[in-house]
This record gives structure tokens, sequence and C-alpha cells, in this order.
């Protein structure tokens, strides 16, 4: 995930963490545009565990919501990966673009073998080089991207799998009503529920939705945020 991750990024990194375990290695995992003849010999390749790194703290909604269900997921810590990471063998971005935006994750871009970058934010620029399979589409959410390959991959979703992907999809959309929302998202929600989503946990655990007046004045504050680097860090401020 990105630094203090929101529910579309968490919920896009478990359900690209899901997509990738359950691939053979080597196999692009429904991320890229690889076509590979050999299907007999893939699924005769190892499938390499996968795991959720959040680099540094979650929002606090975020937070509330692993206190109760992180068990559940593939979740590890930065500091409890091994320090040989030589054998790194694919590393997933997902709602980033920047290295600033992976913070202290940043040294695991020089040791992975394929770099993933999986975003939504199409007029984004990038600073990865290191990228050999950059996924961007215009659509409200990340989650509904990785929805959309685990569909495709005929995956069945546990239901905190479900109500996580769903919870992305709901922050990140407005619930379907940000002006970015997109019928792919309605469509990826739609089918969260299908495979069991929990209506009353994405209830508690959803944050309300800004209002028109809201939303209006976090575009002007993002549309006139200034940002400059001082030791190292990125300080942004906005002037309304």
């Amino acid at each position: 995930t990105h630094c203090t991750a929101d529910f579309d990024s968490l919920a896009s990194a478990v359900g690209l963490a899901k997509l990738w375990s359950s691939s053979p290695k080597g196999s692009s995992g429904g991320t890229d545009d690889d076509d590979d003849d050999d299907g007999e010999e893939k699924n005769k390749q190892k499938v390499i565990p996968t795991f959720v790194v959040l680099p540094r703290g979650a929002h606090p909604a975020v937070q509330k919501f692993l206190s109760l269900h992180k068990h559940l997921f593939p979740i590890r810590s930065l500091k409890s990966l091994p320090s040989d990471l030589s054998g790194l063998h694919r590393l997933g971005l997902v709602d980033a673009q920047r290295r600033d935006r992976i913070g202290p994750a940043e040294h695991l871009l020089s040791y992975a073998k394929r770099v993933t970058v999986v975003d939504h934010h199409i007029d984004g620029e990038t600073d990865i080089p290191e990228a050999t399979d950059y996924v961007v589409e215009k659509v409200g959410s990340v989650s509904t991207m990785i929805v959309e390959r685990l569909q495709q991959s005929q995956l069945e979703l546990s239901e905190a799998e479900a109500t996580l992907l769903a919870l992305g999809i709901h922050a990140d959309t407005g619930s379907l009503c940000y002006d970015s929302t997109t019928p792919r998202d309605a469509f990826a929600l739609s089918w969260c529920m299908e495979q069991g989503a929990s209506q009353a946990a994405i209830a508690e655990h959803v944050q309300s939705s800004l209002s028109v007046e809201q939303q209006g004045v976090l575009t002007q504050a993002l549309i006139n945020t200034n940002s400059t680097v001082i030791h190292g860090v990125t300080v942004s401020t906005v002037l309304l």
C-alpha cells in the first residue's frame, strides 16, 4: 500500500495478493497483457506466497477495521520482511505511482525482479523507472480494477475479502456518488455483494460521503496545493 493506507489502497493490495498467490510463478496474474500459450506448463509451476505490506500506518478508520480483521489477510510489517531480499520475485504498488507515496518501502524497488504499478489516477506522473508493468485506468477506485481481474480469474472471495474490497470502492467513489465514479465501479461493487460482502460491516466502517460543498473545498485545496521538499520530506500547504 502507500503510506497512511486508506481502504482503497489496502483493499486493492489484498486483492492483488490473492490474485498473484493464485497464479503460478511467472504468470501475469491478470495485471498485464502478456499472452502465454504454455498454460499446462504454468500449472506445474510453484505458486509463491504473496504478502501485503503497509509502509507507514493507516487511516484511523482502516486501523479500526484491521484491529478486528487483520488476522484474515496476508499482512506483514515492513520490519518483518527477511533481511535477504534477493528472492523478491515481484513487487506491486497500488494507488501509487511515485516513490514518496511508499516512503520507507522504497528500497524494495531495487530488489524486485518485476515491479507492477496499478493506479486509477490517469493524470499522475511517475518517478519509478523500475516499473515493468504499468496499469493505469480511468475508474473511481483501484479496488474496481482488482475486482474485475479477480472476477475474470473466476476466483471466489471470502466474506472478509469481499467486504474489504467493497469498502475500497465505497471509500474512493463516495459510495458511487463522486464525479469520478464509473459504471465499472458499480458493477464491481455489485460483484462484491454477490460474493458475500457484509453490509453491516460496510455500514460500520465506511466514512460518510462529503457534502457537495465539502467536495468543492477539497477540490480547490488539491488544485491550490504547493509542495516543497525540506530535508528529504515533502511538505504540502494550501491557502484557501
